[in-house]
C-alpha cells in the first residue's frame, strides 16, 4: 500500500512538474514577446477554424421631434482555411454556416428569412497582413434584409480581418490603416470609410493560447442613399469608435475582437431632414 501511494505520488508530482513547466514556458515565451516585441502575420491552417460573430445596432432617428428607435441584432457562424497561396497573398476558403437576423422597429419584431445563406461557400484573397485583397465572390452573394433593403455577405467579411504592421512591433508601437465598405443595388449605395490607429497594448494569454492585445481607435464616414414608401432619403453621418482585439501571434490568427462605435448625421428627404444616431457593438470570437 505504502508502495502504491508512493508511486501515486510520483505520478502527481510529475504531473504538476508538467504543468509547471507548459507555465514556465508560456511565460517565458511571454516575457520575450515584451521584451523583443513580435512580427504579427496572419498564417491561415489548412483547417478549418470557425468563428461566431455577434453584431448589435441600436439607431435612433429624430423626425421632427418623434423619436423612432430600431434595433438590430446579426449572428454570423462561419469557418475559414487557407487554400492556396497567390504571391505573397493567400486564397483562402469560407464557408457561412449560419446567419439569422432580427429587427425590432417600434416595437414590431422582424426576422429576415435568410436560411438561403446557410452553407454558402465562397473565396477570398487576403494578404499576410489582413488587407481584403479581393472579395468579389462575397460581394456577388447579395440577400433581401427587408422589403425594401438588400445586403451581400461582402458587408459583413470585407473588414473583417484587422489590419496588421508591415513590420516587427514592441509594445506601445502604433501603426494605421484605411477601411472602406460599399453596396450598391440600382441607385441605392451604402458606402463607409473609416481611418484606424492601432496599438499595441501588452501580451497576454486568453484561453491558453499566447496573444498580442491590440486596441483600435477609429473614424470616418458613412453615406447612402435609400427609399422608404417612394420617398428619397439620403444618409451622412459621421463615425467614431474604439475596440480592443486578441491576436495569436504564435499561430497567426485572430482569436476575439471586441468593437464598439456610433454614428451622428442626417437623413435628407424632400420634405426636411431626421438627425441619426447609432450606436453598435461588434464581437468575433474564434470557437475552435
Amino acid at each position: 500500500m505504502k508502495k502504491s501511494n508512493f508511486v501515486t505520488g510520483l505520478f502527481v508530482t510529475g504531473v504538476a512538474i508538467i504543468f509547471m513547466c507548459s507555465g514556465c514556458g508560456t511565460q517565458n515565451l511571454l516575457t520575450k514577446a515584451r521584451k523583443s516585441g513580435v512580427m504579427l502575420e496572419y498564417k491561415f491552417p489548412e483547417s478549418y477554424m470557425t468563428y461566431k460573430q455577434v453584431q448589435d445596432i441600436g439607431q435612433e432617428i429624430d423626425a421632427m421631434g418623434q423619436l423612432i428607435d430600431i434595433d438590430i441584432v446579426s449572428n454570423v457562424d462561419f469557418q475559414t482555411k487557407k487554400n492556396s497561396d497567390m504571391g505573397e497573398d493567400v486564397k483562402i476558403d469560407m464557408k457561412l454556416n449560419s446567419i439569422t437576423m432580427s429587427v425590432n422597429a417600434m416595437g414590431q419584431q422582424m426576422n429576415p428569412d435568410l436560411a438561403e445563406l446557410d452553407g454558402k461557400e465562397f473565396h477570398m484573397v487576403v494578404s499576410k497582413n489582413g488587407e481584403e485583397v479581393d472579395t468579389h465572390e462575397a460581394d456577388e452573394i447579395v440577400f433581401q434584409t427587408s422589403p425594401d433593403e438588400k445586403s451581400s455577405l461582402g458587408m459583413f467579411f470585407n473588414t473583417f480581418f484587422p489590419d496588421l504592421p508591415e513590420q516587427p512591433v514592441k509594445i506601445n508601437d502604433t501603426w494605421t490603416s484605411v477601411d472602406s465598405l460599399s453596396f450598391k443595388d440600382g441607385d441605392r449605395f451604402t458606402t463607409i470609410i473609416t481611418n484606424n490607429t492601432f496599438t499595441l497594448t501588452d501580451f497576454t494569454e486568453l484561453d491558453g493560447v499566447n496573444c498580442a492585445v491590440v486596441t483600435s481607435k477609429y473614424d470616418g464616414t458613412m453615406k447612402g442613399k435609400s427609399y422608404s414608401q417612394g420617398m428619397e432619403l439620403d444618409i451622412d453621418g459621421t463615425i467614431t469608435g474604439e475596440g480592443t482585439w486578441y491576436f495569436d501571434f504564435e499561430n497567426g490568427c485572430l482569436v476575439k475582437d471586441n468593437t464598439t462605435g456610433k454614428v451622428v448625421g442626417k437623413i435628407s428627404m424632400a420634405m426636411g431632414e431626421m438627425g441619426l444616431i447609432r450606436n453598435f457593438k461588434n464581437t468575433t470570437e474564434l470557437i475552435k
